[in-house]
């Protein structure tokens, strides 16, 4: 079997893979991981099942192949986030009026009368002539107190109204860019007279500054993707992300600063952060508190490239473990009362007369399953030790990070995470397949397939593996 080492892959290995039918693998080498952060979506609930090829040289002692590790240092990577995604015709997202939410209760909350409102923007189309599209704004009509919207002429608009009713709009100083991520600020600061409101677009403030006074309120529900009033429905046709309203106005400073990370709520005077990492489902969760918008028509996208981050990771086996003790197979998971095994040996005080041991140096199918009454290890096909629990038990939540490799040594590929207790016939029959990564139940599936780079792709969900040499 031929090897191809690729230097953008630092001091990975890319391999060609079996003769058969796929290109490429991970070599590792008893250092060298991919790790995955920790992502809530990632946590294995009350089933699961992983699998994985594998071609192991020699193991001694235990060496995990695909584990949950609890946090003890850190390394570089990043957070997956999503986006909603408005069609510019039916799509809208909606939080329902509460005084947590109003502007001016907000703005009353910081050292003064101030406020921030941030979010990122890839907008695919401008208004048409005469009209608009409104981003994010509160309320029915022109009266409503805050708007974001897109002019006809490209450009981009925000406007905070007063309770003269007078509407203070700063409009960008050029046009904005389509099919780009864009990031938006608009700040309030009532304590600064003519310039207390400020416009940002990727951090910089636009030329225009204007009055912020005593703010409008109403008790009208927050929109993103459109304005209703009694004469259009202006849709917004782009994606939304990361959006944010803070109990201060942020300085220029603050805003570069963060404009390009990926938050996770407990940042000091932020209220409320909708940044979109569930991917699924009609509710965007608001992190720091329980005002969460309701999605109609709203599509789940891929997100911004967030700016990478340090994040945890090393340390003890965390909710599962699949990996290798002195070349049997094993496979644990840690439920609320104890860690669940599931390890060839049929009597581990004595040495095995005739012990199933994956082979060294050539290509093994193994796979791990829980259903939360019953706990199996696969390998080829074929179930080498299963037991079944008296009582339905249901994986630990934890905040772990997900590692393919380590201390193992040896070729990796095909990696594959359910959320169900996979039946065996099925992961028997589908374990020489690709798949598509829209298979139903498929938490993750890194088919390690790029032959290059610094990171291989989920293709079921987008939660995307970082190298480490783990030098």
């Amino acid at each position: 079997m031929s090897h191809r080492i690729n230097p953008a892959f630092r001091n990975a290995i890319i391999a060609a893979l079996r003769k058969r039918r796929f290109e490429w693998a991970l070599e590792f080498n008893g250092t060298n991981y991919l790790f995955v952060p920790h992502q809530e979506e990632l946590n294995a609930g009350g089933a699961m099942a992983v699998e994985a090829w594998i071609y192991p040289d020699t193991q001694t002692e235990a060496s995990p192949i695909i584990v949950t590790k609890s946090a003890t240092t850190t390394t570089t990577g990043q957070v997956k986030a999503y986006a909603l995604d408005f069609n510019g015709d039916d799509a809208v997202a909606e939080l329902p009026h509460d005084s947590d939410v109003d502007l001016e209760n907000i703005a009353s909350l910081g050292t003064s009368g101030e406020f921030t409102v941030e979010l990122m923007c890839y907008a695919r189309a401008y208004a048409p002539s005469g009209n608009v599209k409104y981003v994010m704004t509160k309320g029915r009509g022109l009266g409503g107190p805050f708007h974001i919207r897109i002019l006809d002429d490209g450009k981009i608009q925000a406007v905070v109204r007063n309770k003269s009713n007078t509407g203070h709009g700063i409009v960008s100083d050029n046009q904005l860019p389509l099919d780009q991520w864009v990031h938006l600020a608009v700040t309030w600061d009532d304590t600064a007279s003519a310039t207390g409101m400020k416009f940002y677009i990727n951090g910089v403030k636009q030329s225009a500054e204007k009055p912020a006074e005593d703010i409008e309120v109403n008790s009208e529900p927050w929109y993103l993707g459109y304005r209703p009033d009694t004469t259009s429905k202006r849709y917004f046709d782009g994606k939304l992300a990361e959006v944010r309203i803070w109990d201060h106005a942020r300085s220029s400073t603050q805003i570069n600063d963060n404009k390009n990370q990926h938050l996770d709520g407990t940042e000091t005077g932020l209220l409320h952060l909708w940044n979109f990492t569930t991917g699924s489902g009609n509710v965007a969760e608001d992190k720091v508190s329980d005002k969460d918008f309701q999605l109609d028509n709203v599509e789940w996208a891929s997100g911004p490239g967030f700016d990478p981050v340090e994040v945890p990771i090393s340390a003890g086996d965390g909710q599962f473990v699949l990996g290798l003790n002195a070349m049997k197979p094993y496979f644990n998971v840690t439920t609320a009362s104890a860690v669940r095994s599931a390890i060839y040996d049929p009597d581990p005080t004595e040495e095995d007369e005739d012990p199933v041991l994956v082979p060294e140096n050539q290509w093994s199918h193994i796979a791990g399953i829980y259903d939360g009454n019953w706990i199996a290890i696969m390998l080829n096909g074929e179930i080498l030790y299963e037991e079944e629990f008296a009582e339905t038990l249901s994986i630990v939540s934890t905040e772990d990070n997900l590692i393919i490799g380590g201390s193992y040594v040896g070729l990796i590929d095909d990696v594959r995470y359910w959320d169900h207790g996979r039946a065996p016939e099925d992961i028997a029959n589908n374990a020489d397949r690709y798949l598509t990564g829209g298979e139903d139940g498929l938490k993750a599936y890194w088919r390690i397939a790029e032959g290059g780079g610094v990171t291989t792709q989920d293709r079921a969900n987008g939660f995307t593996a970082f190298f480490d040499d783990g030098v």
